[in-house]
């Protein structure tokens, strides 16, 4: 299609369509124009790698925790 056909078939149509033909048009603009982010590489994760982290851990760290709790557990 030459530029002469478009525009004319472009000018052809109702304002509301127009608009829609520019939307698209500038979609196409971004898309292929815009540089795309390269993806960023998750570390990997390795167990035990902070040893020692905890500096202080109550004694009662494992016990139940019931009565705290009673009121939220009905």
């Amino acid at each position: 299609m030459d530029e002469q056909t478009f525009l004319l078939q472009f000018n052809s149509l109702p304002a509301n369509l127009q608009r829609e033909v520019l939307d698209f048009i500038g979609y196409l603009f971004q898309k292929h124009t815009l540089e795309k982010k390269p993806e960023t590489v998750k570390a990997v994760r390795k167990a035990g790698s902070m040893p020692g982290l905890v500096a202080y851990m109550a004694e009662d760290f494992n016990e139940p925790l019931e009565e705290e709790f009673k009121e939220y557990m009905l």
